[in-house]
């Protein structure tokens, strides 16, 4: 399945939901609406990460519907997981399967990025800071990279412990 997720493919998105979820949608995705709405929550957690949109090619998105329900809330709960990914303009819809969720299990999401993001989006924000000895735990140190005038790193030592 690969579906372009835009006004012309209302129809196909919701198809493909209604033949998954059955007459569950009480904690369901069901429309193609709010699965624009993931794909553009989707493109907001990209554009944090990576600075160009020529390089959000191949990043994918999961998603599982239904919100926290009350404790009382008794049994299983049916929900729907879907995955899209990010062509070079658009969001595509890849796959769509049942989830169910336990009463104390919310819908969660994920974004996985390439290997060639990962470096950009480490190179984006390496200007904020450097990491100099122990990394992580106690008494580690995080030095945070002040620009000079003359376009020169001053490191100042911040401590996080």
């Amino acid at each position: 399945m690969r579906i372009a997720i835009c006004d012309k493919n209302v129809a196909a998105i919701e198809n493909a939901l209604g033949s998954i979820n059955g007459r569950s949608i009480a904690h369901c995705y069901t429309t193609a609406r709010e699965i624009t709405e993931v794909s553009l929550r989707a493109e907001s957690r990209l554009s944090k990460l990576l600075s160009a949109k020529k390089n959000y090619q191949g990043a994918e998105f999961y998603s599982t519907s239904g919100g926290t329900v009350a404790n009382c809330y008794k049994g299983m709960r049916n929900a729907t997981k879907i995955k899209i990914m990010r062509g070079s303009k658009d969001w595509f819809l890849v796959s769509v399967s049942r989830a169910e969720l336990w009463p104390n299990q919310s819908g969660k999401e994920e974004i996985i990025i390439t290997e060639e993001q990962e470096k950009l989006a480490l190179e984006k924000f390496s200007y904020l800071f450097c990491v100099k000895g122990k990394s992580g735990g106690y008494g580690s140190y995080r030095y945070e990279r002040v620009e000079t005038p003359d376009n020169t790193c001053d490191n100042t030592c911040i401590s996080n412990g």
